[in-house]
């Protein structure tokens, strides 16, 4: 428990998705966190947590752990992530990886438990330098509202935190 951060009761977004999908960059875009980043699966092995401010309002963001599609399997790592989505997130910001480091239905799946949690959500897509034209655009006609864009994603958060007030 000493490797948690401090949860704070200010309004709270949870960053979720499967491991390695850029939850953590998106983290450190919209805050001044300097989580650790890496180019393999899992680095995320404890709940990052930053900060940002629109206006007046602060908004507390936790980056969770990747987490797989097998809710009868996770383990201690995933059910931290359980646990932020499930006890500490007013929102939901779920990351999905056009480039498929894990299958889009695999991905999809994982939405849909996220989804079972009853919280706002607010689909983000990642990589979207680097993915080809053919990726993002198969994951647009899935998520027609997808945001694509930090400071649209920023916007989009504000939004759904002040209107929960």
């Amino acid at each position: 428990m000493r490797s948690y951060p401090t949860i704070k009761n200010l309004p709270t977004a949870a960053i979720a998705g499967f491991p390695n999908v850029g939850k953590t960059t998106l983290l450190c875009s919209l805050s001044t966190a300097q989580a650790e980043i890496a180019e393999y699966a899992f680095t995320t092995k404890s709940i990052n947590s930053g900060y940002m401010t629109i206006g007046s309002q602060e908004i507390q963001l936790l980056d969770t752990p990747g987490t797989l599609a097998r809710p009868d399997k996770m383990n201690p790592v995933e059910k931290q992530a359980y646990c932020a989505i499930r006890h500490c997130a007013d929102v939901i910001i779920y990351v999905i990886d056009p480039m498929e480091s894990y299958p889009l239905v695999k991905q999809e799946i994982l939405l849909e438990l996220v989804k079972k949690e009853g919280k706002r959500i607010l689909v983000y897509m990642s990589k979207t330098d680097i993915a080809s034209k053919e990726q993002i655009n198969i994951v647009k006609q899935i998520h027609p509202e997808i945001v694509t864009d930090v400071n649209e994603l920023k916007k989009k958060l504000f939004e759904l935190i002040r209107t929960k007030e």
